[in-house]
């Protein structure tokens, strides 16, 4: 009977991550990752079941801010896989733990699904070519 319960344990975690049920909308979120790609955060999830969804509302909070940012939304889309390059993290010099939150829209108002944790930092290189791109800027 222990093993069981030892093993139902993981299981329960995971649905209550996967499920989402409230304010007219049902979502199964499979996957929500973010991984630097060429020097850009690239954040994808996807989903399984996308029920009442308005829109998708990607946020993200970089170290030594306060509040979290919209920096993405879509709509659902028919193969529930979706992908945002955070570009404006090498512009603005953000650096350390990123941590994105994806919410839903439904017809009765937002409803948070997942937060994650991301570490990024520019190169070396990237840092001196911006530094030499800006003088000669006007």
């Amino acid at each position: 009977m222990r093993r069981l319960w030892i093993s139902a344990i993981p299981l329960l975690v995971a649905a209550t991550l996967l499920w989402a049920d409230g304010l007219g909308v049902v979502v199964k979120l499979a996957e929500f990752k973010a991984a630097t790609v060429s020097g850009k955060m690239r954040v994808s999830w996807r989903v399984t079941e996308q029920t009442g969804v308005r829109r998708f509302i990607l946020e993200r909070k970089a170290a030594g801010e306060e509040q979290f940012r919209e920096v993405f939304q879509t709509p659902p889309n028919p193969t529930g896989n979706y992908e945002f390059i955070d570009e404006d993290l090498a512009r603005s010099g953000l650096e350390g733990v990123i941590k994105y939150q994806l919410l839903v829209e439904g017809p009765e108002g937002r409803l948070f699904l997942k937060q994650i944790d991301a570490n990024y930092t520019t190169t070396a290189v990237r840092r001196t070519w911006g530094s030499i791109k800006a003088m000669f800027q006007m």
